[in-house]
């Protein structure tokens, strides 16, 4: 028995940054597709988006694939339009997104994806939201410092 299994998500969409991912996204998009819902993944790479999309959709669930670079506010925004223009509300967002340090990377890289973009997606996707609409927002790295280290000032 699956974790949303008594749970129906008929006529209600969600959408799963990193939906179509390795990890968590390969998860959860197709249990709240079983559950019903449609579910829109989204991350930089569209084919790898576009595939899982389709692989879902033979196994009969209605799954959209779309590409959106979420370091980039003005993906973020066309993401946010794609999504009123297509399917014209959003009940479940999963902010599922994110990375850790990188070398060689600008040290506010990891801030600006997994805190700003998050933000703005988040504040973006809430007029798209019915009552009772629900965002999850999944995040690990800094889990794995607690209670050790101090959160940086500004993450929380």
């Amino acid at each position: 028995m699956g974790v949303l299994d008594r749970f129906s998500l008929k006529g209600r969409v969600a959408l799963v940054t990193a939906g179509a991912g390795p990890l968590f996204g390969r998860s959860i998009s197709p249990a709240l597709a079983e559950a019903g819902a449609t579910v829109i993944t989204a991350s930089r790479s569209r084919e790898r988006n576009e595939q899982f999309a389709a692989e879902m959709r033979q196994q009969g669930h209605d799954v959209h694939g779309l590409a959106s670079d979420l370091e980039d506010l003005a993906s973020i925004d066309a993401l946010h339009d794609e999504v009123l223009s297509r399917f014209g509300r959003l009940d479940v967002l999963v902010l599922n997104a994110s990375t850790g340090l990188q070398l060689g990377a600008d040290p506010s890289y990891a801030m600006r994806l997994n805190r700003d973009a998050q933000r703005r997606l988040a504040k973006l996707a809430l007029p798209l939201m019915p009552v009772g609409g629900q965002i999850v927002f999944v995040t690990s790295h800094q889990a794995h410092f607690f209670p050790n280290k101090a959160v940086p000032k500004g993450y929380a």
